[in-house]
């Protein structure tokens, strides 16, 4: 019964990571089509934000996604500042 705990741990372990990967990578691209409009959008350098409704039509990214991303990446956040 032991071996057996051990094999079912180990696989929720394997389940897990495999999971947070696909998640981190979920992300990260996420990440990159959001960056991408907001640099050919010059965001940067205009007063205006672009709003998540605008970046959700021209991404076709949902909405609470485009939130996610803006809110967790420090990259995103810098682009913001450099105004």
């Amino acid at each position: 019964m032991t071996k057996e705990v051990i094999v079912v741990v180990l696989a929720t372990l394997v389940v897990v990571v495999i999971l947070g990967v696909f998640g981190w990578l979920k992300f990260r691209r996420d990440e990159k089509i959001v960056m991408e409009f907001l640099k050919n959008s010059g965001v940067g350098t205009r007063d205006d934000p672009a709003t998540t409704t605008a970046i959700s039509a021209a991404t076709r990214l949902s909405e609470t996604r485009i939130r996610r991303v803006c809110s967790k990446s420090a990259r995103i956040r810098n682009i913001k500042s450099e105004k």
